[in-house]
């Protein structure tokens, strides 16, 4: 069972981790990546980026696809009466799958009120056998295969237990071990039999001083085992970025990766912080670069020969190669819509005028 003191000792490995750097090498030995990619070493983190690393609850919502589903059941001519309930629903109702109290009440008002033949959708409470229901009535077979995808993705919901925790990480071998998850699988999962293209540059993240990975763990009892795979249920890659313009650092959420709802869950958590902290951020932007995103560039890093740079979602962000002082660095640098909360301080002069360059 995982404690108090379990999660304490855990969290004190997010940011410092040099005592558990053999074990992670001795781990990332043991899968075929690592006789093409020879363990690289690591690189501390930008103190911005240790001070975020740590433990925090993580509360779930309702996810946008279940009010989408709304939208699209209204265009079908479903019950009116039935929509407003539904968008009704709350978070213990939507997890725990079925109406509760005065909401419960009013499905069998509404089913009262419906006449003879009673629609089946007013026969139980369960929201996987409202969507059933809904989906076997009658209309066009492209309703019915419509509603069924919607029956679907609901039921691959999520768990029911309502206590999820956020985990914001610097440990190498919760970097190593992103590719995949209980509920995903990515082209850099680690226990690939063939090494890609792509799973070759997940070992240059250990380099990159200026990311994180956060993730939320499919349960508490899955982080009393740092040291297997799939403990992650979402996950994503935060970047730290340098805005000029705004004389500010900023933190890039990346794409998210894993359950529909606690994907949602994980940026709304990673938001949240960011804005307690007075810290600016921006989201993943799959494709397109409209004009009025701002410039931002990272540190000038350098990564051996042979070792290629981080593997990079979406098209707003690049690798660019750079000569300084006669040596060879890379650097991330892109155009990202900028979110400033209120309270964000600006950086005192401009912090990348140096190189910056991790040990």
């Amino acid at each position: 069972m995982t404690t108090e003191s379990t999660l304490e000792s855990f969290a004190d490995t997010l940011a410092d981790v040099s005592a558990e750097l053999v074990r992670t090498q001795e781990q990332y030995d043991t899968f075929a990546l690592a006789r093409l990619v020879p363990f690289p070493g690591y690189r501390r983190r930008h103190a911005i980026l240790r001070r975020l690393c740590g433990i925090s609850p993580c509360q779930r919502s309702v996810p946008s696809w279940w009010h989408a589903l709304l939208d699209e059941l209204a265009r079908f001519g479903v019950s009116p009466s039935l929509i407003a309930l539904l968008r009704e629903v709350e978070e213990p109702e939507f997890y725990g799958g079925c109406l509760l109290g005065a909401h419960a009440e009013r499905l069998k008002e509404i089913g009262a009120c419906s006449g003879p033949p009673r629609p089946a959708w007013t026969r139980s409470p369960r929201l996987g056998k409202i969507l059933e229901a809904l989906g076997q009535r009658e209309g066009s077979e492209e309703e019915r295969q419509c509603i069924l995808r919607w029956y679907q993705q609901y039921q691959n919901r999520g768990a029911k237990e309502g206590q999820r925790i956020l985990i914001i990480s610097a440990h190498p071998w919760d970097i190593l071990s992103m590719g995949s998850g209980r509920s995903y699988r990515t082209c850099q999962a680690l226990d690939q039999e063939s090494v890609s293209s792509y799973q070759r540059r997940l070992p240059s993240n250990l380099l990159d001083a200026g990311m994180l990975v956060a993730y939320i763990p499919s349960s508490l009892e899955a982080i009393r085992d740092r040291w297997t795979l799939q403990r992650m249920e979402a996950r994503c890659i935060l970047r730290l970025l340098f805005c000029p313009h705004l004389r500010r650092w900023v933190i890039y959420i990346d794409r998210c990766y894993g359950d529909v709802s606690l994907s949602q869950m994980l940026r709304a958590g990673i938001e949240q912080l960011l804005e307690q902290r007075g810290i600016a951020s921006s989201g993943y932007v799959g494709s397109g670069s409209p004009a009025s995103f701002l410039p931002v560039r990272g540190r000038l890093l350098s990564f051996p020969d042979g070792l290629w740079e981080p593997y990079l979602d979406g098209d707003t962000l690049s690798w660019i190669d750079l000569c300084v002082h006669g040596r060879s660095y890379a650097r991330l640098e892109g155009h990202l819509f900028i979110r400033v909360t209120p309270g964000t301080e600006r950086s005192a002069g401009n912090a990348l005028d140096a190189l910056d360059v991790g040990p």
